[in-house]
Order: structure tokens, then sequence, then C-alpha cells
């Protein structure tokens, strides 16, 4: 299976989650990454986009292999 291109990933940032994001309790939001290191944004993402997105997970070269926790410079 191939990867999408890029511009079939561009077009879920262009699908609305942006606005979305802007209507979203900022306050509460950092509080909560703050406190628990994760925040739930209810709505941000349908369930159509949320299977798209999964479906993403299939394409090794779209992600990282490895995450390096430690500070730059």
């Amino acid at each position: 299976m191939r990867p999408p291109d890029a511009a079939s990933i561009r077009a879920h940032a262009d699908s609305g989650l942006e606005q979305r994001a802007k209507g979203a309790e900022r306050d509460r939001i950092q509080s909560d990454l703050d406190g628990q290191g994760f925040a739930v944004i209810e709505g941000l993402v349908g369930a159509e986009e949320c299977r798209d997105f999964a479906s993403l997970y299939a394409h090794d070269s779209l992600f990282r292999k490895h995450v390096i926790m430690a500070r730059h410079g």
C-alpha cells in the first residue's frame, strides 16, 4: 500500500480542524497538559477523520521510528 501524497495530507489539515481547535477551551487544555501530560478535546476530530488519520499508521515512512526526549542544545 502506497502512502498518501502530500496533497491528501494537507486536505486533512484544511478540513476545518484548525478552526475547531481555535474554539477549544485553551485554559482547561493548558491546565490538563500541565497536570496530566495530556488533554482531551471533545469534538476536535470526527469519526471519519479519525479513521482517515488512523489509516496513515500503516505507512511507516510518515512517522519517526524513535522519539528522543533529550533537550536540544
